[in-house]
């Protein structure tokens, strides 16, 4: 094997090695922003976009520094940096965070834009020019354009990163630990660039780095340091990342606070609010023997529920490590009537054959695409049949206010009409902290504070001594006479309580949103309009490789609702089918012509027209959970061919250099992920549901195909 073969070769692996930092620290670095700023999918789609415009723009400047900067002795500190800046951001995330903004409060969706995109750009610009470069200097080596080989190995290093960071280091190590393994794969690659030129000062300073580091991070509990500036004036007793989020437990003063990406689930000694989440629901029934709680973290809860001689407590929780931590720092799990369930909830449901006296719902609000699923008629079904005739259940909504906004309201109105479709007696009971919805088959009473007295419950708030059931019925009434009937019913494929619920977040901050989006929208269709049918065509596959992966995930949640444990899978399968399509594309697109790149994106105007229809199949319990997995594993792996097939056949129409063409492709195919992303997570599918989303995609992708047919009808005819 000659020389160049074997830099080759170094090079081929120094791009896998690219691949996996990119997706381990885009991992990383996207639960971070979710802990530390507000963990909804809106900053899931602001964090996204902010990572492939910023890629895309690191792409795109390679174009012009590879003809005067591409060698390995410039490569070498370029992997130094993405080894070295993973840490340096979430440091700086964690640290700034409570430094430079009002501590305590959320940040606007203006702020939360401006910082991760400013400390998301060192990374992401290095990245973006990595690729460039190596294509070039990849394709020099080799005399010929392996932009498509570039492309398919860099995919393979991400799904490498993908099994390895989901299967092994969220589980097993911390955030910074999990960063070493991204700064060592870095250095090795910069190493390996290295091994050829003169001079050991390089070649001894890598290894020497990344021993002290190493000892450094697994000797200090570096995460523990850095996450007490998140949690100022508190002591964090355990932080612990899993596959279903970051969970901290801090202590302040005598009370204990449990957290799961940065919100507060509950805390100790809330008397108040333990109280009111149990004695609401649970007076209502005459004598109430098995009772469903729900998730919530449950300090206090149990021992409230306990006063009514119960026999059996079924508390269900997802999370193994908040099982976990709940008992290491409270009692409340040791009592002989709980019984506690490690399994998703609405899992739970679908196959449960108990019959519940009182179903407490301590699920988080409807912020997210994630809990919408606690609030729609789907779930809502699936909780009536697992209760008993004169069963009663429990959710609470919202922070307590006496006038609702016009957003909030909208809020209250659809989980009021999603619960009176299925429920004969609804209703509304402003707490202290929280309001609480009620709903039962059985007549419910709003005389509170007369039902604990006649029953001799003893409580600390929920009694006739700090509650006027005269004032709570006004107030009740107040609400529930301003209910919007037109506000929709919540459903799992048509999430308005979702929606409605960011409108009230973003409610909260004197800024405007809409006219930077606007003015983000004009910019991108200013840049569309230079591109040519191959852009265009590219542009469309981006929009529909990260819209369509949304989708499957959104689906896939909603089919089982679980996500968290598979999402990994899902991200691995997608990353390895592009790296199969742009290989497997010379075989079954042979020729690289316009026709062909036409009937590329007619498939993925077909697969996004039929799977709506596929979603809808799956759901219908038609088929086993297995089966149905696969399934949806199978249509991630083809569409993902796809997008690789077409990232590849674009690379095969240009007719630039090589450092112009993977730029080109690269930034494009980014740009129109970021704007996918953007668009579907915050815009279409809360306000149009994921159904019609998959016909707003197919439609885009028509669009790409439409015009790549007509530039192959002018080939054929002698056009130009």
């Amino acid at each position: 094997m000659d020389r160049s073969n074997n830099s080759g070769q170094a090079s081929a692996w120094v791009v896998v090695a690219l691949g996996f930092s990119s997706l381990t620290t885009q991992i990383v670095l996207l639960r971070e922003c979710l802990t530390v700023f507000y963990g909804n999918e809106l900053v899931i789609g602001i964090v996204f976009a902010n990572w492939m415009i910023l890629t895309a723009a690191g792409s795109y400047l390679g174009k012009f520094v590879a003809p005067i900067r591409s060698s390995n002795a410039f490569l070498i500190p370029l992997f130094l940096l993405l080894g070295i800046i993973p840490s340096a951001t979430v440091l700086a995330l964690r640290v700034l965070k409570n430094a430079v903004f009002i501590g305590g409060n959320m940040l606007s969706i203006v702020q939360i834009v401006a910082a991760s995109f400013i400390l998301l750009m060192p990374y992401c610009v290095l990245a973006g020019l990595s690729f460039t470069l190596l294509a070039h200097v990849i394709s020099n080596d080799r005399h010929s354009n392996l932009v498509t080989e570039v492309y398919a190995w860099e995919s393979a290093g991400s799904v490498i990163g993908g099994l390895l960071c989901n299967f092994i280091f969220i589980t097993f190590l911390t955030t910074f630990q999990t960063l070493f393994a991204v700064l060592l794969i870095d250095f090795i690659a910069a190493f390996a660039l290295s091994s050829n030129l003169p001079g050991r000062f390089v070649k001894y300073a890598i290894p020497a780095v990344c021993i002290i580091a190493g000892f450094f991070l697994f000797r200090t509990d570096v995460d523990t340091l850095t996450k007490g500036y998140l949690f100022p004036g508190q002591k964090i007793l355990s932080t612990r990342d899993t596959p279903f989020g970051n969970l901290v437990v801090t202590e302040e003063g005598d009370q204990k606070n449990f957290f799961e990406n940065g919100t507060l689930l509950s805390s100790t000694d809330d008397i108040t609010l333990s109280e009111e989440s149990v004695h609401y629901a649970m007076i209502q029934h005459p004598n109430p023997k098995r009772v469903l709680l729900v998730s919530g973290a449950v300090p206090g809860t149990i021992g409230e529920i306990l006063k009514y001689h119960v026999e059996r407590i079924d508390f269900v929780e997802v999370d193994p490590w908040m099982i976990s931590l709940v008992r290491q720092y409270t009692t409340e799990l040791q009592h002989p009537e709980v019984r506690v369930i490690n399994e998703d909830p609405r899992r739970y449901l679908r196959t449960c054959d108990v019959l519940y006296d009182a179903v407490l719902l301590n699920v988080p609000e409807p912020t997210t695409a994630q809990n919408n699923r606690y609030y729609t008629t789907e779930f809502f079904q699936e909780v009536k049949r697992c209760m008993s005739r004169d069963g009663v259940m429990s959710v609470n909504l919202l922070e307590n206010f006496d006038y609702y906004g016009p957003q909030a309201l909208s809020i209250v109105s659809a989980v009021d009409n999603t619960l009176s479709s299925l429920f004969s007696n609804v209703i509304l009971i402003p707490g202290s902290a929280k309001d609480y919805f009620l709903a039962s088959s059985q007549p419910l009473s709003m005389h509170i504070a007369a039902l604990m007295s006649l029953r001799g419950i003893p409580t600390t708030y929920v009694n006739q001594y700090y509650i006027e059931d005269t004032a709570l019925m006004e107030r009740s009434h107040r609400v529930l006479s301003a209910i919007d009937r037109e506000a929709g019913i919540n459903r799992d494929y048509s999430p308005v309580s979702y929606y409605y619920q960011m409108r009230f977040w973003l409610s909260y901050f004197e800024s405007r949103p809409w006219l930077p989006l606007s003015l983000a929208v004009l910019g991108i269709i200013a840049i569309i309009a230079r591109f040519d049918v191959v852009d265009v065509g590219m542009f469309a596959g981006g929009f529909a490789s990260s819209s369509l992966e949304l989708l499957l995930i959104f689906a896939f949640q909603i089919t089982f609702g679980f996500i968290y444990q598979v999402l990994g899978i899902i991200i691995t399968i997608f990353m390895a089918g592009l790296a199969a399509g742009s290989k497997w594309r010379a075989f079954i697109f042979p020729n690289g012509t316009f026709a062909e790149f036409s009937s590329l994106q007619f498939l993925m105007t077909l697969y996004a027209f039929l799977l709506p229809g596929s979603f809808l199949l799956l759901k219908s319990g038609m088929f086993s959970p297995g089966i149905i997995e696969t399934i949806f594993f199978s249509l991630t792996f083809i569409i993902s061919i796809l997008i690789g097939m077409q990232f590849s056949l674009g690379a095969s129409l240009r007719v630039t250099s090589v450092a112009s063409t993977a730029s080109g492709l690269y930034s494009i195919d980014l740009i129109g992920s970021a704007v996918g992303a953007l668009v579907v997570t915050t815009i279409l599918v809360p306000l149009c549901g994921v159904l019609t989303v998959s016909f707003i995609v197919a439609s885009v992708t028509l669009f790409g195909a439409a015009a790549a047919f007509l530039k192959s009808k002018s080939y054929h005819f002698g056009g130009t």
